[in-house]
């Protein structure tokens, strides 16, 4: 079977400036990457260009051996990938339950029928998912009054209600702090490994990435510098150098 998802020669610039320089790898089904690189590294820019928000200069991307350079990004959506931005994406006027019974409403293409019958399509699932999530106390709360990680919470059970085989996540962590990272963290990995995805993540929070990854890319001015696991990368001089400074004292190393 072809990979999941394939980047081939990817190049994206703005201007003068290449953000993402010929970055080439394969995810294979089940697999759980982090793409993780300093401030201006091309990590979003990648990430964007993968799930159709961007479109390419150069090079290509491919789902499940179907060419989908160029594609918007709700085609991509509607081929099984399911994606979170930095800045979360929820109806802060809506409930809980609102928002993640839209998601399921919008999968099946019904959400032009809200008002009518069809509306009462899906509240099981609605239920179930906001079990999974942990948020099934907070069903009636209205979203903006949730912490920031809860917040992200609701988005991954949007996103989770497409069931999508991919889940492409733009730094989950950001804003949190460090008690509801770690309880993101956990969430992520036991939906993931429970449900049987794939997972692409994008992550400044190393405690977040080394949780949930089995592999780790690391890019640097647009290009890929290392491709392997924590450990790996943990050890990988130029890695150290460029991005996760010096070794921890008495270890050598990364340090998380």
């Amino acid at each position: 079977m072809p990979p999941i998802l394939e980047a081939a020669d990817v190049v994206k610039h703005f201007g003068g400036l290449v953000a993402v320089d010929c970055v080439s790898f394969a995810v294979e089904a089940g697999e759980r990457v982090a793409i993780i690189g300093p401030n201006g590294a091309g990590k979003s820019t990648l990430f964007n260009v993968l799930n159709g928000r961007l479109h390419a200069d150069a090079g290509r991307v491919v789902l499940e051996g179907v060419d989908v350079t160029g594609m918007r990004a709700f085609g991509v959506v509607r081929r099984g990938v399911g994606r979170t931005m930095q800045i979360t994406s929820v109806f802060g006027r809506l409930t809980v339950f609102e928002n993640v019974h839209m998601a399921v409403l919008a999968r099946t293409r019904r959400t032009r029928k809200l008002l009518r019958p069809a509306s009462a399509f899906g509240l099981e699932e609605t239920d179930a998912l906001l079990e999974r999530i942990g948020l099934a106390d907070r069903a009636g709360q209205v979203c903006g009054t949730l912490s920031h990680g809860d917040q992200k919470r609701v988005e991954v059970a949007m996103m989770l209600a497409l069931r999508p085989r991919l889940l492409m996540l733009d730094e989950p962590a950001a804003g949190s702090p460090a008690t509801e990272r770690q309880r993101l963290a956990e969430l992520i990995l036991g939906l993931v490994r429970a449900e049987g995805l794939t997972l692409l993540v994008v992550e400044h929070d190393l405690n977040l990435v080394f949780t949930v990854a089995a592999r780790i890319l690391v890019l640097h001015q647009g290009r890929l510098i290392a491709d392997g696991t924590p450990d790996a990368v943990r050890e990988n001089v130029e890695v150290q150098r460029i991005y996760l400074g010096e070794p921890a004292p008495g270890r050598g190393g990364v340090r998380a």
